[in-house]
């Protein structure tokens, strides 16, 4: 397989044949195996996309979206099992216009289609299977979300599983781990003071850093990896997350190119690309500073507080919040474990507490 990750729409990988090229006209389709591993660049978006184009001898060129003929860029259905299924894809030949495909040069998987990702790609090949453009439905089928029985019986529960979800991105394990939490359920102060040893545990720190970690690092931090980061910064998520980011910047391609590590920065902190100026401002800051400051700095924009209050806010109690939280919590979130105290307390609330009843 050929790992593929990106943090621009830029990815391609490309499979080109000499001379004059080859003649194709034989064959009636393209197919290749595509996988969407478990990586917050995928997850973070309902589907994947990518495109196919041909580049004929002339140098014209036919460009097909993939997402239109394949189900198989749909965000996997949330289950315990983290392995990678290769999943088939075809396009008609006859999808591809305007291209000589007696004389084809080039093929190319482009993954142009969204700003972000990792996929795994074997067996791009030619195919004559004689079904013309009958592919399957580009809709794909449909999948329920996984279901944990030991989540379902009790409010209790529900509301445990629901606390391990946010905390530490998994169910709680059903036995000590989960009757645990259970049994803390009835008393709010009891609740208040398990929920403070969960926020404010090491599990909790690495699930809160490892989106950015990932996009940051190319997917290549473990949790164990980040979890000596949040060691060393005393449980801090912000201060945990800039350490990893000034041990990682060597890794390419944001080896000394601080333009690229300003690219991944904003990407994994504010959720988009900067533009030109400020890609400038923060490569600056990375260039001055060093790129643990910059990344402090950039936890620290009313942008990246304001996202996370959206989000958070929405993650846990299912709405936005009202203008005068939203001006408390921008203030606060914006200082070290402003993030940590906006969790704790929308798990601690009320509205929480009746969501997951």
């Amino acid at each position: 397989m050929l790992a593929v990750g990106w943090v621009e729409p830029t990815a391609v990988a490309r499979s080109r044949f000499p001379g004059a090229g080859v003649d194709a006209t034989s064959y009636d389709g393209i197919r290749f195996r595509i996988a969407f591993p478990a990586d917050v660049r995928n997850d973070r978006r309902a589907r994947q996309g990518a495109s196919v184009r041909i580049v004929d001898a002339t140098g014209a060129t036919a460009t097909v979206d993939v997402s239109d003929w394949s189900p198989a860029f749909a965000r996997r259905p949330g289950s315990w099992v983290t392995h990678s299924v290769l999943n088939g894809v075809r396009v008609p030949l006859s999808a591809f216009e305007g291209i000589d495909l007696s004389r084809v040069r080039t093929v190319e998987v482009r993954f142009d289609r969204t700003d972000s990702g990792r996929a795994l790609l074997s067996d791009l090949a030619f195919t004559r299977e004689g079904t013309d453009e009958r592919v399957g439905p580009a809709a794909g089928a449909t999948t329920g979300e996984a279901h944990l029985d030991a989540c379902a019986p009790t409010a209790a529960a529900r509301w445990a599983c629901a606390v391990a979800e946010i905390a530490w991105a998994r169910p709680a394990y059903d036995g000590p781990e989960l009757d645990g939490l259970v049994a803390t359920y009835g008393s709010a102060p009891r609740r208040s003071a398990r929920l403070s040893g969960v926020v404010g545990g090491p599990t909790a720190a690495v699930t809160a850093i490892a989106e950015a970690a990932q996009i940051i690092g190319g997917g290549m931090s473990g949790s164990s990896e980040l979890g000596y980061y949040v060691q060393t910064a005393r449980g801090s998520w912000e201060d945990g997350l800039a350490r990893f980011v000034e041990d990682n910047m060597w890794l390419p391609p944001v080896a000394d190119d601080p333009g690229r590590l300003a690219d991944r920065l904003t990407l994994a902190l504010l959720g988009r690309l900067p533009d030109a100026a400020s890609r400038a401002y923060w490569a600056n800051r990375i260039t001055t500073t060093g790129a643990r400051a910059a990344t402090i700095a950039m936890l620290r924009t009313a942008e990246r507080a304001d996202r996370v209050i959206s989000e958070r806010y929405q993650q846990i109690v299912g709405w936005g919040p009202d203008p005068a939280s939203r001006t408390y919590w921008l203030g606060r979130v914006r200082r070290p474990g402003g993030e940590k105290a906006l969790v704790l307390a929308l798990l601690r609330s009320d509205s929480f507490t009746h969501a997951v009843r």
